[in-house]
C-alpha cells in the first residue's frame, strides 16, 4: 500500500494527499471513490461518493449558483482508516485530536472550483466543499478537496488555519471497525 503525503513547510498551508485504491459508479451514477494508504505503518483511509451530474462551479469568469451542491460529496470511514486519517491532519495542524459526538458520515456542500466533476474519471478536479454548514453541529470547516483519478489521489488542501480543530474533530468522528460492533 502506497504512503500518505504530507506537503507543506510545517507552517500554513498544511495538505494531506491520499492514494487512491478503487473507483466504481453507484446508484444514479455517483462516482465512489476509496482512497487508502498507510503512514507510519497505519492504514489510513476513507471512501468518498461525489453525486452525478454536477457541473463546473464557473462557467468561463462567471460563478454559477445553480453548481453549489448541498452533499455533493459525501465521506465515509473505511475500518479504522478514518480515525487514522485524523491522526494525520492532527500531526500536520499540530492540533490535538478531541472527542466529539459520532457521525455516520461527512456531508460536504461542494462546487468545483476547477475541472468538470461529470468528467471526474479524466479530469483532475478541485472542490471547495463545507461540512456543518449552518454550524449545527458545531464543526463548520471549509477545504479544497482535490480528485484526480487519472494521477491516483486526494488531496485535502487547507483553506484556512482556523478550521484545523473542527477537521480533526470531524474525520474522528466518523465510525470505526470497533465502534460499529
Amino acid at each position: 500500500m502506497s504512503e500518505i503525503l504530507i506537503e507543506g513547510d510545517g507552517k500554513f498551508p498544511m495538505d494531506v494527499r491520499v492514494p487512491i485504491v478503487a473507483t466504481r459508479f453507484g446508484m444514479g451514477g455517483a462516482h465512489i471513490i476509496a482512497s487508502q494508504g498507510t503512514y507510519r505503518g497505519r492504514s489510513v483511509g476513507v471512501e468518498m461518493t461525489v453525486r452525478s451530474q454536477m457541473k463546473p462551479g464557473f462557467v468561463g469568469d462567471e460563478f454559477d449558483k445553480t453548481a453549489v451542491y448541498k452533499g455533493g460529496v459525501v465521506i465515509r470511514g473505511m475500518g479504522d482508516g478514518a480515525r487514522h486519517l485524523a491522526d494525520v491532519f492532527s500531526e500536520a495542524y499540530l492540533t490535538a485530536a478531541t472527542d466529539t459526538e459520532p457521525l455516520d458520515q461527512l456531508d460536504l456542500t461542494s462546487i468545483a472550483l476547477g475541472g468538470n466533476p461529470m468528467l471526474i474519471e479524466k479530469e483532475h478536479v478541485n472542490f471547495k466543499v463545507f461540512h456543518d454548514d449552518e454550524d449545527k453541529l458545531g464543526l463548520y470547516f471549509e477545504m479544497f478537496l482535490h480528485v484526480d483519478v487519472a494521477s491516483g489521489y486526494v488531496r485535502f488542501d487547507e483553506k484556512d488555519e482556523e478550521y484545523r480543530e473542527n477537521i480533526v474533530k470531524a474525520f474522528a468522528a466518523l465510525p470505526t471497525q470497533s465502534s460499529r460492533r
